[in-house]
């Protein structure tokens, strides 16, 4: 026992004071300790009771631990074949959907199933010895009753049709107003558009109305047409294969743009109309006036303004031609750094895209400025066009 002594002096007093250990408080333990006692002061029969009833309880609970494991697993390897199922449910329908599309497309577009011939909508409006040197039709822009009545009457004082005029209405959904085809260019990229529209009636998929963003080019080096490039992808390559252009970088080039503005014109979304260049989307003369489709193609968006507004003197047969003699981009290098293949496809190269997606780069040769002259303000002039770095390899021949 712990003892403390004080001694308190005084006037012959002395005081002793014993301050015991068991005078603190005492902490206050668990009953683990009373439990131990319990159990130490239980007679045999009862121990082995309770002892029995521990070891049942403790095989219980991991009986029902590894049947609840066992539920988990079992959930888990349903729920892993469900979404199999349902994975492979989804990529059976969406299969079924691109077969039926492309047999669809492959009606509209005049093609057999599975045939690898040209297609017979080609075949039909376009000369395979060459569009470009072969006389086109004489136009005439006089419209007729029946040819205005196929026309949509364009309202300047619907805030619907105003560009830039802060509308709700997207700048992307206004189309130009074309006249009826007046030759095999017009025919064949004006009836391309309306087949490829009437699928979206039918709620047809996207990518099988306008194709994928690079356009296939194998039909535009070869006569033959892949059975599974896209028929927009198609056609367009094989219309310009027959386009006479002063060099392969043209055809190509014009190809690119024409394209993008074709799938516009098919599915006229956001998306898509940001895919052409800003200086080669529609203007507001486009979308007042009628006029040729080929007129809509030109580079320049002053270009297409005075062809639109002008159509007597200029939206003709005569410039056409000329245009296509003369438009060049002056890709610096060869033809082999135009093309490249992705799997099974060509596609161009970035760096070609790139070059052809910048206006600066694209101009008219002498020949044009001097028939043209008092066009030099709406487009860009040139008297001669730079010589290719290198050109190993020729494209585009039949």
């Amino acid at each position: 026992m712990a003892e403390e002594q004080l001694n308190c002096h005084g006037p012959g007093v002395t005081v002793n004071i014993e301050v015991s250990s068991t005078n603190k408080p005492e902490v206050k333990r668990r009953g683990s300790r009373a439990g131990t006692r319990l159990v130490q002061t239980m007679a045999p029969a009862r121990l082995a009771r309770k002892r029995a009833n521990d070891r049942e309880s403790q095989r219980s609970i991991r009986q029902r631990t590894k049947l609840y494991i066992r539920e988990l697993e079992q959930r888990i390897q349903e729920l892993s074949q469900t979404q199999l199922a349902r994975d492979f449910e989804q990529v059976e329908r969406r299969n079924k959907e691109l077969e039926w599309g492309l047999r669809r497309l492959r009606d509209y577009l005049g093609r057999s199933d599975g045939s690898g011939e040209p297609m017979s909508l080609i075949n039909r409006l376009m000369n395979f010895n060459g569009l470009g040197t072969a006389p086109l039709p004489k136009r005439d822009f006089s419209l007729s009753s029946q040819d205005k009545s196929r026309m949509v009457p364009l309202n300047w004082n619907d805030p619907a049709t105003r560009l830039g005029s802060g509308s709700a209405y997207p700048v992307w959904r206004l189309s130009p107003r074309f006249l009826p085809p007046t030759g095999p260019v017009d025919s064949i990229l004006l009836g391309l558009s309306q087949r490829q529209r009437s699928l979206a009636n039918e709620n047809a998929p996207g990518v099988l109305l306008i194709g994928p963003y690079h356009p296939d080019l194998r039909a535009l080096v070869s006569a033959d047409i892949p059975n599974d490039a896209h028929p927009v992808s198609s056609i367009v390559c094989s219309l310009f294969r027959r386009i006479v252009y002063s060099g392969f970088a043209e055809k190509a080039a014009m190809l690119f743009l024409v394209y993008h503005f074709i799938q516009w014109q098919v599915l006229p979304t956001m998306e898509i109309y940001h895919n052409m260049p800003d200086w080669y989307r529609p203007r507001r003369s486009q979308l007042a006036t009628p006029h040729p489709f080929w007129t809509s193609l030109a580079i320049w968006g002053k270009l297409r303004d005075v062809l639109v507004r002008d159509q007597e003197n200029y939206a003709t047969e005569e410039l056409m031609n000329l245009y296509q003699d003369c438009i060049t981009v002056n890709w610096p290098f060869g033809n082999d750094n135009i093309l490249v293949f992705g799997g099974e496809a060509m596609r161009m190269t970035d760096a070609f895209i790139h070059h052809i997606e910048t206006q600066a780069n694209w101009s008219l040769t002498l020949p044009f400025q001097r028939r043209y002259p008092e066009l030099r303000n709406v487009c860009e002039f040139v008297d001669s066009r730079p010589q290719p770095m290198s050109s190993n390899v020729e494209f585009g021949s039949d």
